[in-house]
């Protein structure tokens, strides 16, 4: 049989699309190694971790983390240094990858590790709803969490979210990162804003707020199996480095912490963490918190500004 030869249009559209899978690998690469550096400053991410010694104090979780303690505050009471690691939606399954990642793959040291309490991410389901997270790693914990994101698919690499996650996200906010430096350096200290201002809820939206609550009163789901075994890790990994750590709640609103899911929540994610022999702090429990003043809160699950400030001088007072 007779090979036809490869015409030139052939060759050129071959040629093409090996120049374009060379140049995706290399960007996946570059992404994959060095996205982690692209971060604006040294006070937002992981970047901090590698240029500077490590925090005295690490807290971490997600938003309500991010939005409940201002660093500064603390810092100025304890003369300590402090930083704040929080991704949108971070729960104790990716926060296991991450302390495992900064303490035993990387050997650092923490004095305090004040870790997030938030009962409604101990019942949901294992997703990474910010990405930043993964693209704002180091590799071995990009490694981390790509493996447990291929272990909620059973194993199976799903093509279509690995695109998604390796090349479209942040690809754009990391390109024009090197722009943004000035902006970013006046505008987070130790992983928090310094600027930015939360509003405060009225009195109706305060009374009203309840009703945000993903649950019924009549059903509190149970927790997440896979949470449950993270939270259990976490706890080994402190008790293992003896590392002084505690699990504190950041206050929600009163109309939704009295909710019967939210208490029920609450009381299996307490019972969990001290059968591990670590300490669980309630600040509202413990009467150091006022959650029934809605200048507190800017919404039914995060501190307002006002809030945030009262909270965070509270913590130094007491916790350390």
């Amino acid at each position: 049989m007779k090979i036809m030869p490869m015409t030139n249009s052939f060759r050129a559209l071959l040629l093409s699309f090996i120049i374009c899978v060379i140049l995706l690998l290399s960007f996946i690469y570059v992404k994959y190694q060095y996205s982690f550096v692209l971060t604006p400053s040294c006070h937002y991410g992981f970047k901090c971790f590698f240029e500077q010694s490590p925090p005295d104090i690490l807290f971490i979780g997600s938003s309500h983390t991010g939005q409940g303690y201002a660093p500064k505050v603390i810092e100025d009471k304890l003369k300590k240094s402090v930083y704040v690691l929080a991704y949108n939606g971070l729960d104790a399954v990716f926060m296991k990858d991450v302390l495992e990642t900064l303490i035993i793959s990387y050997g650092l040291s923490f004095k305090k590790i004040i870790i997030e309490a938030y009962p409604f991410n101990a019942v949901s389901q294992v997703l990474l709803k910010d990405t930043r997270l993964f693209n704002e790693s180091p590799p071995e914990l990009k490694k981390k969490i790509w493996h447990t994101l291929n272990r909620q698919d059973n194993g199976h690499v799903n093509f279509e979210k690995t695109y998604e996650l390796w090349v479209l996200s942040d690809s754009i906010s990391l390109f024009f990162a090197p722009f943004l430096f000035p902006l970013w350096r006046h505008s987070v200290y130790h992983g928090a804003y310094v600027h930015k201002q939360t509003p405060v809820l009225s009195l109706q939206e305060f009374e009203h707020i309840a009703k945000r609550i993903p649950f019924d009163a009549e059903n509190v789901p149970a927790l997440n199996q896979a949470q449950i075994a993270a939270y259990v890790s976490i706890c080994d990994i402190l008790k293992q480095y003896r590392i002084s750590a505690e699990f504190i709640e950041v206050p929600i609103p009163r109309p939704v912490y009295d909710h019967p899911a939210t208490m029920g929540i609450q009381k299996q994610l307490k019972q969990l963490i001290r059968a591990q022999g670590l300490n669980y702090f309630d600040p509202v429990e413990a009467g150091l918190f006022d959650h029934k003043n809605p200048n507190y809160f800017a919404d039914w699950n995060h501190l307002s500004s006002l809030g945030r400030i009262n909270f965070s001088a509270m913590i130094a007072e007491t916790r350390f």
